[in-house]
């Protein structure tokens, strides 16, 4: 049978944010995903980029006894989906005067509510320049009996890489939550057609203080583009082009045993950069 959906919010103002808001169901309930759409109007005579539009959910949480579970913003949702789940949400870049829209994001959670539990959610606005009028629609899908016997936790760490390049230490230990099926990792600086410097131009993996995984950022594309090399629409390029992503879904990481670490190597200085650890709890 197709999982149940329910509405929490269908096509209401988004020009505030929406502070959190308890989530109402019976001890018992398997949520199995969130999913999120928006629009926003582009105002005359100007252009704005769907990649920017995407952040305007920053974040989205899902948080349980006062514990954030999940944690993404707009487009590292999207990215996740791309590269994850192998799942590509609509994206609309409209032109001067038209709308940006994304339909079908997609937040896997997958969690027998517990009697003990409190669970609530949120959606935080950030204003995106030239958009206006904005609206949202959010809404979750269940079941009355788990169809997974593990959480999804995702939460976004950033930084700024040092003022010199080279190798340097993001997380000496990783979160030791659950087991470690995935890193979604997002550059500001990316290879163009006139260089090649990255933000995280490498990086590595230790468990237990070996060495275990190592790229470039040249291979980790390679994996990632499956989903999306092929688009013909260069504004989904541009979402995509900052994402890679460390795939162990084929033999997770037990991170609440072991002790992980990430590492790179920084291609360009004082450069943004995110890191997203994704579990099985």
């Amino acid at each position: 049978m197709p999982l149940k959906r329910t509405s929490l919010r269908s096509r209401v103002s988004f020009t505030a944010s929406i502070e959190e808001q308890p989530l109402s169901v019976a001890p018992g309930t398997y949520i199995h995903s969130f999913s999120l759409g928006y629009k926003g109007d582009i105002a005359a005579g100007v252009t704005v980029n769907i990649e920017d539009f995407l952040d305007l959910v920053n974040p989205f949480q899902v948080i349980i006894n006062g514990d954030p579970k999940i944690s993404l913003r707009g487009r590292d949702i999207y990215a996740l989906d791309a590269l994850l789940l192998k799942h590509l949400p609509d994206a609309l870049e409209g032109a001067a005067g038209e709308d940006c829209k994304v339909m079908g994001l997609t937040v896997p959670f997958q969690h027998a509510v517990k009697a003990a539990e409190a669970i609530s959610w949120l959606a935080t606005r950030v204003a995106v320049t030239n958009i206006s009028g904005e609206i949202i629609s959010i809404g979750y899908t269940w079941d009355t009996k788990p169809l997974q016997n593990k959480m999804f936790h995702a939460v976004e760490h950033a930084g700024t890489s040092p003022s010199s390049t080279g190798w340097g230490t993001i997380q000496a230990s990783l979160p030791r939550v659950g087991d470690l099926i995935a890193i979604l990792l997002y550059s500001a600086t990316v290879p163009t057609t006139t260089a090649d410097t990255v933000t995280l131009q490498e990086v590595k993996l230790k468990r237990n203080e070996v060495e275990e995984f190592k790229a470039e950022w040249f291979e980790l594309q390679a994996d990632s583009k499956s989903m999306w090399t092929n688009i013909d629409a260069s504004s989904l390029k541009d979402i995509m082009a900052n994402y890679a992503i460390i795939n162990l879904t084929e033999d997770p990481w037990d991170a609440k045993k072991d002790k992980i670490s990430l590492e790179a190597n920084f291609g360009v200085a004082s450069s943004a950069y995110r890191w997203i650890p994704i579990y099985l709890v």
